[in-house]
């Protein structure tokens, strides 16, 4: 959490001093009305209530409220700004390896859940840890000049306090932790569902996947009943002190004012302004504990989403060697490896060699790590290695490389905009955009477009799966890569549109460095090198 932490701790003490301000004008005002409370029913003087200071202290008050709310207000924006820049800034760099990992619930509550959940331990949690350590000093230092004993309650209650809030949630990390991995699971379950819901019909599955959405429900409901069973014993120690010490106290300020209790409050003995004035800064002692006990659930949220997300927000992007030789020529890989986001190992590569004009064929059964290695090919990835080469020239990453690599996946990104913004050509080139469309088959679909590329794809009818993959290939017609990768390019399309689509893709790799990925036998394409995943390794396979 720390690592993510960005540098606002002159702006935490500002709220610090804020609320101490505050809470010391409160007291004062405390002290004025129980002074007054003293001479009017105690002594018997005719004093005129403080209704001028009463007035002034609100608007006082209500001015440090308000102050405290602006630069709460403003901290968090720039937590949350410097949070989501290097969220952002991870995905810009992994891009589609990266958002690919989870599924889209999980992204969007990283988005309206886990960060702001981050922002509030930041800003909320540890400003309170600060208060919690000046006030009941304050308050102690206060009340042991009037009353010993009562000051002597307070003193023994304080150290149980944080012993058994820490007793009772040493495990909210780990209970909120799993609490966020089912409801993540849930969501996942729900979109894929809802998006596949034409094909859970076909099959005639709907009662099936109800009870699996109904049990998933039920294992959601009892991690979130595991998560308020901690909260609410948390908050039902803290409440059971208080209460104990404040009853004790109002016991020992009721029976010294009848002289039933001859001690705790010095020579001068108790008077109602003194007892009145120490019962009611006696909860002042425990509100400050009584608020981060109600907060103890945002750090639990905070800490297990910095757990799943640290290395996304922590990750900072390898500078590029700019005395790298363009175009592309060669690439040499040594004993590396390749991890998941999450530190899990996925492949191990002992000798790979890419050369300019090579026609690779990658291989392997279904899960195997395909993807995963042209991840690393497209510089979405990082290695893990003892020798890196490219161009020649020994490297610490391949994020050089990504801007000369075109990456046909088998599932497309299409972003909220134009046809021509979705063809990356937002500056012209109309001729060529339309011939691309036109030769890989989506003349037709053009031409019905009322605006033609100016049309927002947002607003049609969603492409289908074959079509997205058609959009994807006229990518590529319109770019001149030197490094081209392929995963399934032929994938969501019938045989006849395979057979339209393959001579063109060919073509359009001609002179250019590929590497394949097909569970179809492509003896057209000519393959020069065969790359064979298995086992989590990679090795090249002898033709």
């Amino acid at each position: 959490m720390a690592a993510l932490e960005p540098d606002i701790s002159a702006g935490r003490w500002g709220l610090v001093a804020l609320q101490l301000s505050r809470s010391l004008l409160l007291w004062w005002w405390f002290y004025r009305l129980s002074s007054w409370l003293g001479a009017v029913l105690q002594d018997g003087l005719d004093q005129p209530f403080p209704a001028l200071t009463t007035v002034v202290v609100g608007a006082v008050l209500f001015g440090l409220r308000w102050l405290e709310a602006r630069l709460r207000a403003h901290l968090g924006q720039r937590v949350q700004q410097a949070f989501y820049q290097r969220f952002f800034s991870e995905l810009s760099h992994r891009r589609w390896a990266l958002i690919r990992y989870k599924p889209v619930t999980a992204w969007q509550d990283v988005c309206f859940r886990h960060l702001p959940a981050m922002e509030s331990y930041l800003l909320d949690y540890k400003t309170q840890q600060r208060l919690i350590a000046i006030v009941p000093l304050l308050v102690l230092g206060i009340v042991f000049p009037i009353s010993w004993l009562a000051g002597l309650i307070l003193l023994v209650t304080l150290p149980l306090l944080p012993l058994f809030m820490w007793l009772v949630g040493a495990g909210t990390a780990s209970v909120q932790r799993k609490h966020m991995q089912v409801l993540n699971r849930l969501g996942g379950f729900f979109a894929d569902r809802v998006a596949g819901v034409s094909t859970v019909r076909l099959l005639n599955q709907e009662a099936d996947q109800l009870q699996r959405f109904d049990r998933r429900s039920r294992q959601h409901n009892e991690r979130l009943a595991d998560v308020l069973k901690v909260a609410f014993l948390s908050s039902s120690v803290l409440d059971f002190f208080a209460t104990v010490s404040m009853a004790l106290i109002a016991v020992l300020v009721g029976f010294s004012l009848l002289g039933e209790v001859p001690f705790g409050f010095y020579d001068t003995g108790a008077t109602l302004s003194s007892g009145l004035f120490v019962l009611l800064l006696a909860p002042a002692f425990f509100a400050e504990l009584k608020t981060l006990g109600r907060l103890y659930h945002v750090k639990a949220e905070a800490t297990a989403s910095a757990d799943l997300w640290q290395h996304t927000l922590s990750w900072v992007e390898p500078e590029h060697d700019k005395s790298l030789v363009k175009p592309f020529n060669a690439l040499t890989i040594q004993h590396a490896e390749l991890f998941g986001f999450d530190d899990q190992y996925l492949l191990q590569l002992s000798e790979l060699t890419l050369v300019a004009g090579d026609r690779v064929l990658l291989s392997g059964a279904s899960g195997a790590g395909k993807t995963v290695l042209l991840d690393g090919l497209a510089g979405l990835r990082d290695f893990r290695h003892d020798t890196l080469t490219l161009n020649g020239q020994s490297v610490r990453s391949l994020s050089s490389l990504r801007d000369q690599v075109f990456y046909l996946d088998q599932h497309p990104p299409f972003v909220e905009g134009t046809v021509r913004d979705n063809l990356m050509q937002p500056h012209g080139y109309d001729d060529d955009c339309r011939r691309a469309l036109t030769q890989v088959g989506l003349g037709d679909w053009l031409a019905q477009l009322d605006a033609g590329l100016d049309s927002v794809m947002a607003e049609r009818t969603p492409l289908s799966g074959g079509q997205q993959q058609k959009f994807a290939v006229a990518r590529l017609l319109l770019f001149d890569a030197p490094v081209v990768l392929l995963d399934e390019p032929l994938a969501h399309l019938s045989e006849p549109e395979q057979s339209d689509l393959l001579p063109l893709l060919v073509q359009a790799t001609e002179g250019r460095t590929s590497v394949w990925i097909s569970h179809h036998d492509l003896p057209s394409v000519g393959f020069n090198r065969h790359w064979w995943v298995d086992g989590e390794r990679v090795m090249e396979v002898a033709e």
